[in-house]
């Protein structure tokens, strides 16, 4: 485990790459495609360690007939819905726009739910205020300057190696080498940290020793 901060990711990306600061590539250009990078590996790890960085919202609440609740401010992607009644949890079941006149227009308890652009729709609409819980994967926190941030398993060489990638497309330098180190089958580093789901503790996957015994030269960099 080791931390990084979007300066010294950048330095690295600057000194490997070999993109010294300039009009075209500038700081504030590096720093884009860095975060690029990390989105990318925010989706990675939530895609593949199933609910690891997920959260909950509590604090939900429901408006007397009406048929939406708004989303938490940070939320990404959302995994499931529970109605509160008297302390116990309900699950709500989600359910396509296919159903969406399925559990009629009168104002009752809801029972499902299903997704828009304005957050929660619930069916049938609710007749009084609610608590619910969200469950959800959070948006992806921008790499800040100076902020240090925790990366397992060399992790950060794949936000790395991605910033240099599309770096490189930019310049119309080769990129055979950092899609090599990305994306090959089983050795690249997007397969590796995939793999790291497979006989791991479902809520320790970070902790899994991913590339343990490796160098970096055997990696292919």
């Amino acid at each position: 485990m080791g931390t990084e901060t979007l300066a010294s990711i950048r330095n690295t990306v600057r000194l490997r790459g070999d993109y010294p600061l300039s009009p075209k590539f500038t700081d504030a250009y590096v720093n884009k495609e860095i975060q690029a990078g990390w989105g990318e590996l925010h989706e990675l790890l939530a895609d593949t360690h199933e609910g690891y960085l997920d959260k909950s919202d509590n604090t939900v609440r429901t408006v007397a007939q009406q048929p939406y609740v708004a989303l938490p401010s940070d939320c990404w992607r959302v995994q499931a819905v529970d109605l509160i009644l008297g302390g116990c949890p309900i699950e709500l079941r989600r359910v396509g726009i296919g159903d969406r006149n399925r559990y009629g227009t009168n104002f009752d308890q809801p029972v499902v739910y299903r997704l828009s652009a304005r957050g929660i729709e619930l069916l049938p609409p609710p007749n009084a205020v609610y608590a619910l819980t969200v469950y959800y994967t959070p948006k992806v926190t921008p790499l800040a300057e100076t902020t240090p941030v925790e990366f397992y398993n060399n992790w950060d060489e794949f936000v790395i190696e991605s910033a240099i990638l599309r770096l490189h497309k930019r310049s119309e330098r080769s990129i055979a080498e950092q899609m090599a180190a990305l994306y090959t089958p089983e050795t690249g580093l997007r397969a590796r940290i995939a793999a790291a789901a497979g006989e791991r503790n479902e809520q320790e996957p970070k902790y899994l020793q991913l590339r343990e015994g490796y160098t970096l030269d055997e990696w292919g960099f």
